[in-house]
């Protein structure tokens, strides 16, 4: 026990046997130290336990008497020396209950008392886990829970609606799944060629053939839905080629250039949700125009989101892409 004045012992928190208590509980009697000790409304000190058990609603205790100077205020219900009682206010008719320490807080939640929860935050606790940066709200063709058709359309029209957000929401840590961007992309490139043949057949634009070689027959010219639907069967394998070749070189770019922060996997999802803008291919005029708008603008915020790259980063990455289109797009 700390020592006070000469032949005097000093009085101690049993809470904190090392702090001095400065008050006593007016309902329970009991020491209280600076750290334990909550004034409530009424001006009058009281312990941890007595608000704990008064806020769990276990007990109700009445107002503090009015008159200091009566003897019922002189009394106190515990047998230590004399302490100064503050004068009281005039009761309320309604009191609100005392705000209590956190510690205090969990204490009557769980039903313990007030030594065992601060004992519990003196020792060391375990630093919490720093919480997983995503990139943002998942996609709606990569939640569960959803039907292909309404999770493929869901997407897709946040990818046309908002080409700026829609790369925030692909999932770039991910990994170890490439068949679900893939299909995703397969379904809009489909659906544009198929798309492009459907409006090509109303035109009836009549694409010549090159002279075949070594003398052999020429073919009569067919008009461009018609090689369109012909190159169906075999479009899905050259789109998904395309679409892994090109991924690929632009991550291989952004490694020589020391932008890659992620995976193969996190370039492929980009380039594969991109493919969202052939579902404009179309458009009379504007539809070719449209895809490359689209792709560049979703690839450059995906390449930002998954490795960090800058503008000039994106268009290192883009630039193949670009020079291909441009030479075989038509």
């Amino acid at each position: 026990m700390p020592e006070g004045a000469p032949g005097e012992p000093t009085l101690t928190c049993p809470v904190h046997p090392d702090r001095p208590a400065n008050a006593a509980c007016v309902e329970c009697g009991r020491l209280v130290c600076a750290a334990c000790q909550v004034r409530g409304d009424d001006g009058l000190s009281r312990c941890v336990d007595c608000l704990a058990a008064e806020a769990a609603g276990d007990v109700d205790f009445a107002p503090p008497p009015a008159d200091v100077g009566s003897p019922e205020a002189e009394s106190t219900p515990w047998d230590g020396p004399e302490l100064r009682r503050e004068p009281s206010p005039p009761p309320r008719a309604e009191r609100p209950e005392p705000e209590l320490p956190d510690w205090a807080r969990r204490a009557a939640e769980r039903g313990d008392s007030a030594e065992d929860e601060a004992d519990d935050d003196e020792a060391p606790r375990a630093p919490a886990p720093a919480p997983r940066i995503q990139a943002g709200p998942e996609l709606a063709w990569e939640a569960d829970g959803l039907g292909d058709g309404p999770a493929f359309w869901q997407t897709a029209l946040a990818g046309l609606r908002s080409p700026m957000r829609f790369p925030l929401t692909i999932p770039h840590t991910r990994t170890g799944d490439l068949t679900t961007p893939l299909v995703f992309a397969l379904v809009c490139g489909v659906l544009g060629q198929a798309a492009a043949a459907v409006v090509g057949a109303f035109g009836a634009r009549v694409a010549p053939l090159p002279a075949p070689p070594g003398g052999l027959p020429a073919l009569p010219p067919l008009p461009a839905y018609v090689w369109d639907l012909l190159f169906m069967p075999v479009f899905p394998l050259v789109f998904a080629l395309g679409l892994f070749a090109q991924a690929g070189i632009a991550h291989g770019l952004l490694g020589l250039i020391g932008a890659r922060r992620a995976a193969f996997a996190a370039t492929f999802r980009v380039f594969a949700y991109a493919q969202v803008g052939h579902l404009l291919v179309a458009l009379p005029g504007i539809g070719r125009y449209a895809v490359d708008l689209y792709a560049v603008f979703i690839i450059l915020g995906g390449l930002r989101a998954a490795h960090g790259a800058g503008f000039v980063a994106g268009m290192v990455a883009l630039l193949p892409m670009m020079v291909l289109n441009s030479l075989f797009g038509g």
